[in-house]
Protein backbone atom coordinates (compact mmCIF):
# COMPACT_ATOMS: atom_id res chain seq x y z
CA UNK A 1 0.00 0.00 0.00
CA UNK A 2 1.32 3.46 -1.16
CA UNK A 3 0.24 6.93 -0.81
CA UNK A 4 1.08 10.21 -1.50
CA UNK A 5 -0.82 13.64 -1.28
CA UNK A 6 0.12 17.09 -2.77
CA UNK A 7 -1.60 20.49 -3.13
CA UNK A 8 -3.18 21.23 -6.87
CA UNK A 9 -2.93 25.04 -8.26
CA UNK A 10 -6.17 25.00 -6.92
CA UNK A 11 -7.34 26.58 -4.09
CA UNK A 12 -8.09 24.51 -1.02
CA UNK A 13 -7.74 21.40 -3.39
CA UNK A 14 -5.74 18.44 -2.86
CA UNK A 15 -4.81 15.19 -4.91
CA UNK A 16 -4.54 12.25 -3.29
CA UNK A 17 -2.80 8.94 -5.01
CA UNK A 18 -3.83 5.18 -4.21
CA UNK A 19 -1.57 2.27 -4.91
CA UNK A 20 -3.22 -0.87 -3.59
CA UNK A 21 -1.68 -4.06 -3.21
CA UNK A 22 -2.84 -6.49 -6.30
CA UNK A 23 -3.36 -9.06 -3.56
CA UNK A 24 -6.16 -6.61 -1.48
CA UNK A 25 -7.78 -6.09 -4.84
CA UNK A 26 -7.46 -10.01 -5.98
CA UNK A 27 -9.24 -10.42 -2.45
CA UNK A 28 -12.03 -7.61 -3.14
CA UNK A 29 -12.75 -9.55 -6.30
CA UNK A 30 -13.36 -12.93 -4.87
CA UNK A 31 -14.99 -11.30 -2.03
CA UNK A 32 -17.04 -9.75 -4.72
CA UNK A 33 -17.94 -13.08 -6.81
CA UNK A 34 -18.99 -14.63 -3.15
CA UNK A 35 -21.80 -12.11 -2.84
CA UNK A 36 -22.94 -12.22 -6.27
CA UNK A 37 -22.47 -15.73 -7.50
CA UNK A 38 -26.40 -17.05 -7.01
CA UNK A 39 -26.86 -14.78 -10.32
CA UNK A 40 -25.06 -16.08 -12.83
CA UNK A 41 -26.51 -18.11 -14.99
CA UNK A 42 -23.60 -20.08 -17.11
CA UNK A 43 -24.49 -23.16 -19.47
CA UNK A 44 -23.69 -26.54 -18.47
CA UNK A 45 -23.92 -25.24 -14.96
CA UNK A 46 -27.04 -24.65 -12.11
CA UNK A 47 -27.25 -21.21 -11.65
CA UNK A 48 -25.34 -19.75 -8.99
CA UNK A 49 -23.00 -22.80 -9.06
CA UNK A 50 -20.68 -21.89 -11.80
CA UNK A 51 -17.00 -21.46 -10.43
CA UNK A 52 -14.82 -18.28 -10.96
CA UNK A 53 -12.99 -18.94 -13.32
CA UNK A 54 -16.15 -20.04 -15.86
CA UNK A 55 -17.74 -16.57 -14.83
CA UNK A 56 -14.86 -14.68 -15.69
CA UNK A 57 -14.64 -16.34 -18.87
CA UNK A 58 -18.71 -16.26 -19.87
CA UNK A 59 -18.18 -12.69 -18.74
CA UNK A 60 -15.12 -11.22 -19.33
CA UNK A 61 -12.56 -10.56 -16.33
CA UNK A 62 -13.30 -7.50 -16.00
CA UNK A 63 -16.74 -7.95 -14.93
CA UNK A 64 -16.04 -7.76 -10.95
CA UNK A 65 -13.76 -5.30 -11.08
CA UNK A 66 -15.99 -1.96 -10.64
CA UNK A 67 -17.81 -3.88 -7.68
CA UNK A 68 -14.33 -4.78 -6.33
CA UNK A 69 -13.61 -1.38 -6.64
CA UNK A 70 -16.30 -0.36 -3.90
CA UNK A 71 -15.66 -3.01 -1.93
CA UNK A 72 -11.93 -2.14 -1.19
CA UNK A 73 -11.66 1.43 -1.78
CA UNK A 74 -14.05 3.48 0.95
CA UNK A 75 -11.93 1.84 4.06
CA UNK A 76 -8.90 2.17 2.54
CA UNK A 77 -9.72 5.79 1.47
CA UNK A 78 -11.03 6.87 4.97
CA UNK A 79 -7.82 5.09 6.73
CA UNK A 80 -5.54 7.09 4.67
CA UNK A 81 -6.79 10.61 4.72
CA UNK A 82 -7.86 10.40 8.58
CA UNK A 83 -4.19 9.40 9.72
CA UNK A 84 -2.94 12.01 7.26
CA UNK A 85 -5.28 14.70 8.83
CA UNK A 86 -6.48 15.80 5.57
CA UNK A 87 -10.01 17.14 6.15
CA UNK A 88 -11.70 16.77 2.97
CA UNK A 89 -14.93 18.46 2.46
CA UNK A 90 -16.19 17.17 -0.53
CA UNK A 91 -16.58 13.85 -2.30
CA UNK A 92 -13.74 12.57 -3.90
CA UNK A 93 -13.42 12.69 -7.74
CA UNK A 94 -11.99 9.55 -8.73
CA UNK A 95 -9.48 8.74 -11.55
CA UNK A 96 -8.60 5.04 -11.71
CA UNK A 97 -4.65 4.75 -13.71
CA UNK A 98 -4.83 1.22 -13.33
CA UNK A 99 -7.32 -1.55 -12.19
CA UNK A 100 -6.40 -5.10 -13.44
CA UNK A 101 -6.34 -8.51 -11.81
CA UNK A 102 -2.91 -9.06 -10.94
CA UNK A 103 -1.59 -5.43 -10.76
CA UNK A 104 -1.48 -3.32 -8.13
CA UNK A 105 -5.09 -1.07 -7.81
CA UNK A 106 -3.86 3.24 -8.29
CA UNK A 107 -6.02 5.82 -8.74
CA UNK A 108 -6.35 9.23 -7.74
CA UNK A 109 -8.75 11.29 -5.83
CA UNK A 110 -9.25 15.09 -5.96
CA UNK A 111 -10.95 16.82 -2.76
CA UNK A 112 -11.85 20.34 -1.22
CA UNK A 113 -10.44 20.64 2.14
CA UNK A 114 -11.17 22.49 5.00
CA UNK A 115 -9.51 25.80 4.20
CA UNK A 116 -6.34 26.81 6.46
CA UNK A 117 -7.28 29.86 8.09
CA UNK A 118 -4.37 32.34 10.08
CA UNK A 119 -6.04 34.37 12.29
CA UNK A 120 -4.49 37.66 12.62
CA UNK A 121 -3.85 39.64 16.10
CA UNK A 122 -6.88 39.45 18.48
CA UNK A 123 -8.26 42.41 19.64
CA UNK A 124 -10.63 42.79 22.74
CA UNK A 125 -13.13 45.30 23.50
CA UNK A 126 -14.35 46.43 27.17
CA UNK A 127 -18.19 46.05 27.01
CA UNK A 128 -20.99 44.50 29.60
CA UNK A 129 -24.58 42.90 29.34
CA UNK A 130 -27.04 45.22 30.81
CA UNK A 131 -28.22 44.86 34.06
CA UNK A 132 -31.35 45.82 35.70
CA UNK A 133 -29.80 45.97 39.52
CA UNK A 134 -26.15 47.42 38.76
CA UNK A 135 -27.19 50.84 37.52
CA UNK A 136 -23.71 52.21 38.19
CA UNK A 137 -21.89 49.40 35.85
CA UNK A 138 -24.38 50.47 33.04
CA UNK A 139 -23.75 53.95 33.20
CA UNK A 140 -20.36 53.15 32.64
CA UNK A 141 -21.46 50.72 29.65
CA UNK A 142 -22.44 53.63 27.95
CA UNK A 143 -18.59 54.83 27.67
CA UNK A 144 -17.71 51.10 26.79
CA UNK A 145 -20.25 50.98 23.91
CA UNK A 146 -19.01 54.28 22.95
CA UNK A 147 -15.18 53.13 22.98
CA UNK A 148 -15.95 49.94 21.30
CA UNK A 149 -17.46 51.20 18.64
CA UNK A 150 -14.54 53.64 17.90
CA UNK A 151 -12.21 51.08 18.16
CA UNK A 152 -14.07 48.89 16.00
CA UNK A 153 -14.12 51.45 13.56
CA UNK A 154 -10.60 51.77 13.44
CA UNK A 155 -9.88 48.39 13.06
CA UNK A 156 -11.54 47.70 10.38
CA UNK A 157 -10.54 51.11 8.33
CA UNK A 158 -6.83 48.66 8.76
CA UNK A 159 -7.98 45.20 8.67
CA UNK A 160 -10.52 46.06 5.72
CA UNK A 161 -12.59 43.12 5.68
CA UNK A 162 -15.17 41.96 2.77
CA UNK A 163 -17.66 40.70 5.65
CA UNK A 164 -18.33 40.70 8.73
CA UNK A 165 -20.44 37.92 10.85
CA UNK A 166 -21.72 38.29 14.20
CA UNK A 167 -22.64 35.50 16.57
CA UNK A 168 -25.41 37.42 18.88
CA UNK A 169 -24.57 38.71 22.25
CA UNK A 170 -23.96 42.61 23.72
CA UNK A 171 -20.27 42.17 22.24
CA UNK A 172 -21.55 41.68 18.31
CA UNK A 173 -23.34 45.36 19.02
CA UNK A 174 -20.56 47.87 18.34
CA UNK A 175 -18.70 45.51 15.94
CA UNK A 176 -21.53 44.76 13.38
CA UNK A 177 -23.15 48.76 13.75
CA UNK A 178 -19.27 49.82 13.11
CA UNK A 179 -19.95 47.40 9.95
CA UNK A 180 -22.53 48.86 8.81
CA UNK A 181 -21.59 52.17 8.90
CA UNK A 182 -18.36 51.66 7.13
CA UNK A 183 -20.31 50.22 4.30
CA UNK A 184 -19.08 46.67 4.81
CA UNK A 185 -21.21 43.47 4.59
CA UNK A 186 -22.84 42.17 7.37
CA UNK A 187 -24.34 38.93 8.65
CA UNK A 188 -26.02 37.70 12.02
CA UNK A 189 -26.12 33.91 13.06
CA UNK A 190 -28.88 33.20 15.66
CA UNK A 191 -28.34 29.26 17.25
CA UNK A 192 -31.40 29.94 19.27
CA UNK A 193 -35.32 29.65 18.34
CA UNK A 194 -35.75 32.90 20.09
CA UNK A 195 -33.33 35.52 19.25
CA UNK A 196 -31.49 37.36 21.80
CA UNK A 197 -31.89 41.29 22.14
CA UNK A 198 -28.51 42.13 19.91
CA UNK A 199 -29.53 40.11 17.34
CA UNK A 200 -33.23 41.72 16.92
CA UNK A 201 -31.51 45.09 17.08
CA UNK A 202 -28.75 44.48 14.84
CA UNK A 203 -30.94 42.23 12.30
CA UNK A 204 -31.78 46.10 10.36
CA UNK A 205 -28.66 46.97 10.16
CA UNK A 206 -27.13 43.17 8.32
CA UNK A 207 -26.88 42.53 5.39
CA UNK A 208 -28.13 38.83 6.05
CA UNK A 209 -28.72 36.46 8.74
CA UNK A 210 -28.58 32.82 9.29
CA UNK A 211 -30.50 30.50 11.47
CA UNK A 212 -30.05 27.27 13.22
CA UNK A 213 -33.95 27.00 13.26
CA UNK A 214 -36.97 28.02 11.22
CA UNK A 215 -38.99 28.88 14.14
CA UNK A 216 -36.66 31.82 14.39
CA UNK A 217 -36.93 32.89 11.20
CA UNK A 218 -39.61 35.24 11.67
CA UNK A 219 -38.21 37.75 14.04
CA UNK A 220 -35.71 38.91 11.52
CA UNK A 221 -37.24 41.58 8.60
CA UNK A 222 -33.54 41.07 6.87
CA UNK A 223 -32.91 38.59 4.17
CA UNK A 224 -33.12 35.40 6.09
CA UNK A 225 -31.25 31.76 5.15
CA UNK A 226 -31.65 28.90 7.31
CA UNK A 227 -28.40 27.76 7.76
CA UNK A 228 -28.34 25.39 10.58
CA UNK A 229 -25.76 25.29 13.23
CA UNK A 230 -22.39 24.79 11.39
CA UNK A 231 -20.51 22.45 13.55
CA UNK A 232 -23.92 20.77 14.59
CA UNK A 233 -23.05 18.24 11.35
CA UNK A 234 -19.91 17.18 12.68
CA UNK A 235 -21.67 14.32 14.97
CA UNK A 236 -22.78 12.36 12.51
CA UNK A 237 -19.36 11.54 11.59
CA UNK A 238 -17.99 10.80 15.75
CA UNK A 239 -16.81 7.65 16.16
CA UNK A 240 -17.35 5.72 18.50
CA UNK A 241 -15.59 6.43 22.19
CA UNK A 242 -14.92 4.49 24.77
CA UNK A 243 -16.35 5.25 27.78
CA UNK A 244 -14.14 4.18 30.37
CA UNK A 245 -11.57 6.79 29.47
CA UNK A 246 -13.66 9.50 31.21
CA UNK A 247 -14.81 7.32 33.61
CA UNK A 248 -17.64 5.70 32.92
CA UNK A 249 -18.95 2.23 33.22
CA UNK A 250 -19.28 0.55 29.53
CA UNK A 251 -21.56 -1.93 31.00
CA UNK A 252 -24.15 1.19 31.88
CA UNK A 253 -26.05 3.13 30.63
CA UNK A 254 -24.94 6.84 29.85
CA UNK A 255 -26.72 9.51 28.94
CA UNK A 256 -25.43 12.97 27.85
CA UNK A 257 -27.30 16.17 28.49
CA UNK A 258 -26.35 19.13 26.15
CA UNK A 259 -27.45 22.74 26.97
CA UNK A 260 -25.93 26.25 26.02
CA UNK A 261 -26.01 30.04 27.11
CA UNK A 262 -28.14 30.59 30.17
CA UNK A 263 -30.41 27.76 29.66
CA UNK A 264 -27.72 24.90 31.00
CA UNK A 265 -27.64 26.00 34.68
CA UNK A 266 -31.75 25.85 34.87
CA UNK A 267 -31.62 22.10 32.73
CA UNK A 268 -28.63 21.18 35.03
CA UNK A 269 -30.70 21.91 38.38
CA UNK A 270 -34.09 20.40 36.86
CA UNK A 271 -32.04 17.26 36.14
CA UNK A 272 -30.79 16.84 39.77
CA UNK A 273 -34.36 17.00 40.34
CA UNK A 274 -35.75 14.41 38.22
CA UNK A 275 -32.73 12.46 39.08
CA UNK A 276 -34.06 9.23 40.47
CA UNK A 277 -36.95 9.64 37.97
CA UNK A 278 -34.76 9.10 35.60
CA UNK A 279 -32.35 6.51 37.23
CA UNK A 280 -35.81 4.17 37.60
CA UNK A 281 -36.08 4.57 33.92
CA UNK A 282 -32.84 3.06 33.01
CA UNK A 283 -32.66 0.85 35.75
CA UNK A 284 -35.92 -0.81 34.03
Amino acid sequence: MNFKAEKTDKTNEMKLEFTIDAKIFEDGIQEVFKKSAKYFNVPGFRKGKAPYNIVERAYGKEIFYEDAFNEVVPKIYNEEIDKNNIEAVSQPKIDIIQMEKGKDLIFTAIVQVKPEVKLGKYEGIEIYGLSKTNILRDIKNIGCIINSYKKCKKIMKEFKPDFVLGFGGYVTYPVILAAHKLGIKTGLHEQNQIPGKSNKMLSKYADVTFTSLEGSNKYFKNKVILSGNPCGEKALNIKPHDKTKLGFSNNKKLIIIVMGSLGSESVNEKMKDLEQDILRIIEG
